[in-house]
């Protein structure tokens, strides 16, 4: 449902019924340039901002946060980097979904959902089709109605 404003904290403010985060895989492409190597010391920055950046989230929202995983793309660098992506954006993903579920949120694990389809369409760009768009919208839209229901697994695996 939508976010009714009569129940909010304060004059003209509420709050969303969920809060959805898609972990962007730029954390990955930034630090991974086409053609150099992967800035692991960046990437571990990032990787170490995790717990503070959902400390904060949960501090400022009450209701259910639900991360998505990163994606994987491929651009037309050389072979190596895009290995040295792909893992780092499993290592990210990996993260984010023990530092969520740590803290009592969602996660829509859709790493295996995004391995099919590039699988079964080579599609490895970075906006994916319409097909995709709604499959991973419907995914979203059966997890939030989980979680209404209280029967939300805290990871959903599509």
């Amino acid at each position: 449902g939508g976010a009714d404003p009569s129940q909010g904290a304060g004059e003209g403010r509420y709050e969303p019924d969920y809060l959805v985060v898609r972990l962007p895989m730029h954390l990955c492409s930034h630090t991974t340039p086409p053609t150099g190597k992967l800035n692991r010391t960046q990437t571990q920055v990032w990787l170490d901002q995790l717990p503070q950046l959902m400390e904060s989230m949960r501090a400022r929202f009450s209701g259910p946060i639900i991360w998505i995983d990163a994606a994987h793309y491929r651009w037309g660098g050389r072979a190596e980097n895009q290995r040295q992506q792909f893992h780092c954006i499993e290592n990210i993903n990996a993260r984010m979904r023990s530092e969520a579920v740590s803290k009592g949120m969602y996660v829509l694990n859709t790493e295996i959902m995004e391995k099919r389809y590039t699988e079964v369409t080579g599609d490895f760009s970075m906006h994916k089709g319409h097909v995709y768009m709604h499959t991973l919208t419907s995914h979203l839209f059966h997890l939030m109605n989980c979680i209404d229901d209280s029967t939300a697994y805290v990871s959903y695996d599509v």
